[in-house]
């Protein structure tokens, strides 16, 4: 079976907020805000891509001890593989959306940071959280 990892899923859908064009377009943001918001959202994106790549092995390693047994994570990879892929579309469209809506509005006077890009670091954070709590959960099960 061939696996895709989220950094393949990033670059080939194109979804990380550094690829959708540049960070902090809104008047009013200084420099340092947007380097700021540009480091914060490398690292969430590197710890999402590190925690779906810890989920994905530890599915591997329960799926092949399954096979032993009762075959439960079968097709626990590719499950997630899809559901991986639909939330970076889901994202993509839902942040874009966020900032269209508030493309006029001057609601942090001076301070704007991009509202797409805000929203991508937001949406990354809770993924990790989301994929972090399924790694918990099956970590247990590998406990002897």
């Amino acid at each position: 079976m061939n696996i895709f990892y989220l950094p393949v899923l990033l670059a080939s859908l194109a979804s990380s907020p550094a690829s959708f064009g540049p960070l902090c377009i809104t008047p009013g943001s200084t420099p340092g805000a947007c380097e700021a918001l540009h480091a914060q959202a490398d690292a969430a994106e590197d710890k999402l891509n590190k925690t779906y790549q810890r989920l994905i092995g530890l599915i591997d390693k329960l799926a092949s001890a399954s096979k032993k047994a009762d075959g439960l994570f079968d097709h626990a990879t590719a499950d997630l593989d899809a559901a991986q892929r639909a939330w970076v579309i889901f994202r993509q469209k839902d942040c874009n959306a966020r900032a269209n809506n508030y493309r006029d509005r001057d609601f942090l006077a001076g301070r704007i940071l991009s509202d797409r890009d805000t929203c991508f670091l937001m949406r990354a954070k809770q993924r990790t959280e989301e994929l972090q709590g399924m790694l918990d959960d099956l970590s247990s099960l590998d406990s002897p």
